[in-house]
């Protein structure tokens, strides 16, 4: 597990004391460690990012990862799938390699839909002044969050932090999806705007989910600081990356006839809730542990 920050200021000045202070973040990259600030004196924000690397395949590759774009990278993940890799490449180049090519805020999603894998990242897009962040849809990689009305350091990101007492403010990021925020826009109001991009089903694009996000946004923005002014919803882009679940029951299950029946469930039964298309996935997994 690699360990990775960020602290966006909306002033000169960038505070860096708490990557001073947290020892636990260093610890989970014990391969390789370094620093990155990058500011924009004409939209008035500077970002500190920190990164900390556990080697695990291909070749070390320090983190933050910089182009010649000015693009900054931080990945804590493993990509088991849906990207191809060599196993002689490492993961994060060839996320930052994917990240870096993308034209608009659907390329960058479909990415992320890909991904099979725990993962958390940070990546700052410099042509238009974005921080992306988020992790995977079971959370399996541990990304927190939090804000303050110090502008010096509005907005801090990391995988562990030293302490979490009540008075830290830290909370995780919800595994509910990506976040943006547009620091631009935040320089100018002197307050922190998010879009949020939520997990969306192939039938939910179909159908539409805005009753559920809706709730789940009012949710989210109620356990942030008033600092954070906004919390919008962006384009359904980004595909949950697991099968959807076959939540249709037959007519032998019914309600009624359990309350009424005793008898015990038989294969051919069971087999009912399975559609053809799960059964597929079934067998994959099988086959992988013969």
């Amino acid at each position: 597990m690699c360990g990775i920050c960020c602290t966006v200021s909306l002033c000169a000045h960038v505070d860096t004391s708490f990557y001073q202070e947290n020892m636990k973040l260093k610890r989970r990259g014990p391969n390789s460690s370094q620093q990155l600030i990058r500011s924009d004196p004409t939209h008035h924000y500077s970002c500190f990012f920190s990164g900390h690397v556990l080697h695990l395949r291909g070749e070390l590759t320090p983190q933050p990862l910089q182009d010649e774009n000015g693009n900054i990278f931080l990945w804590n993940g493993e990509v088991f799938g849906g990207i191809d890799i060599l196993s002689t490449t490492n993961d994060t180049f060839v996320m930052f390699q994917h990240l870096t090519s993308c034209d608009n805020v659907h390329d960058l999603l479909s990415i992320f839909s890909k991904v099979q894998g725990p993962w958390a990242f940070i990546y700052y897009q410099s042509k238009n002044h974005s921080l992306w962040f988020g992790r995977d849809y079971f959370g399996r990689r541990s990304l927190l969050w939090k804000f303050s009305d110090n502008l010096e350091e509005i907005l801090s990101l990391t995988s562990v932090a030293e302490s979490l007492t009540d008075n830290d403010h830290w909370q995780e990021v919800p595994a509910s999806g990506i976040f943006r925020c547009d620091l631009s826009t935040c320089a100018l109001l002197k307050s922190i705007s998010l879009t949020w991009y939520p997990w969306v089903s192939v039938s939910g694009m179909q159908l539409g989910e805005a009753t559920v996000h809706d709730e789940e946004q009012k949710w989210i923005l109620n356990t942030l600081p008033k600092c954070v002014t906004q919390l919008t919803i962006g384009s359904n882009g980004l595909l949950v990356p697991v099968s959807e679940l076959n939540t249709d029951i037959p007519e032998t299950f019914s309600e009624q006839k359990c309350k009424t029946t005793c008898k015990k469930v038989n294969l051919e039964e069971l087999k009912l809730l399975i559609s053809e298309e799960h059964k597929k996935n079934i067998q994959l997994f099988v086959n992988v542990f013969k």
